[in-house]
């Protein structure tokens, strides 16, 4: 296996969130990734849009998704990454669970030399149930499984190996216009309106054994300027999600096949999102 197919392994092989943490990298036309994800959490903390932590009982939420990348041509890489199952569960009460948002879109490679440059876009798509509800004691409360809107990202980002040392390092950023399209049910919230945001990372990855790497990253999504409370916002869905958050994984490969597990959680004031610690595992095919 070559250099950069190293640095690719490194790249596609961690459970967070690929369309952020995409990298410079672009596959080979006839060339095809895929993965299933599976992301366990177990919580009984909460904060709001004003980063204040909050005790709930006790909620837990498994996620499953698919990630694909498919070189189309020279240049060119397709890239799907789906949420096939939000389930939820919450102590007392009847969570809702059904499938997530979706995301679709492509990366350019500006170059593919010591230093590989790409630009992508990726729209996000609100597939999910933005009206979902948990009833408890009689009560209906918001627990969507959705955005319910459409953001399309638009960014790129830098990859670099240190070979003959079998390590690399990748730099992402993506900025998100949000509204691009709303559900009826977002729609009722402010006239519909999101507040932009930005992400961005930094990931490294080490070969420790011959067939394992392990991998370290550090990554944020922030709301370009201030967040209007009165738009569309639910346990961690909808406006004003901001956070940043590490995550450390190890990756082994049999042949063309990688199995992945990893921790995550965020740090330095979360804003409308959970607190606790995620549990990230995965496998993935290669063909190349």
């Amino acid at each position: 296996m070559n250099t950069w197919c190293y640095v690719f392994l490194l790249m596609c092989s961690s459970a967070i969130s690929l369309s952020a943490q995409q990298g410079g990298f672009v596959r080979a036309p006839g060339t095809a990734y895929a993965k299933i994800g599976l992301s366990q959490l177990s919580t009984t903390s909460i904060y709001d849009a004003a980063a204040t932590k909050s005790m709930i009982d006790e909620y837990r939420l498994v996620t499953v998704s698919a990630y694909g990348e498919v070189g189309i041509t020279r240049g060119i890489m397709a890239i799907v990454d789906a949420t096939f199952a939000r389930i939820q569960s919450w102590k007392g009460a009847e969570a809702p669970s059904g499938i997530g948002d979706v995301s679709v879109g492509v990366r350019y490679a500006l170059a593919d030399s010591a230093w590989p440059i790409s630009i992508g876009m990726m729209l996000d798509v609100p597939t999910g149930d933005a009206s979902a509800v948990a009833v408890r004691d009689g009560l209906r409360i918001p627990m969507p499984l959705g955005d319910g809107e459409a953001t399309l990202w638009l960014g790129g980002g830098i990859s670099r190996s240190f070979w003959p040392i079998k390590a690399f390092a990748s730099a992402d950023v993506m900025v998100g216009l949000r509204g691009v399209a709303v559900g009826n049910h977002a729609s009722a919230f402010n006239n519909g309106e999101f507040t932009h945001q930005v992400r961005a990372s930094l990931k490294a990855g080490y070969q420790v054994l011959p067939t394992m790497w392990l991998t370290a990253a550090i990554y944020t999504q922030q709301n370009v300027g201030s967040v209007d409370p009165t738009s569309f916002s639910a346990w961690g869905m909808g406006n004003g999600v901001a956070y940043t958050a590490w995550d450390v994984s190890a990756i082994t490969s049999l042949g063309s096949v990688d199995v992945s597990i990893g921790l995550s959680t965020a740090f330095a004031a979360p804003q409308s999102i959970y607190g606790g610690l995620n549990i990230l595992s995965g496998i993935a095919w290669r063909l190349e």
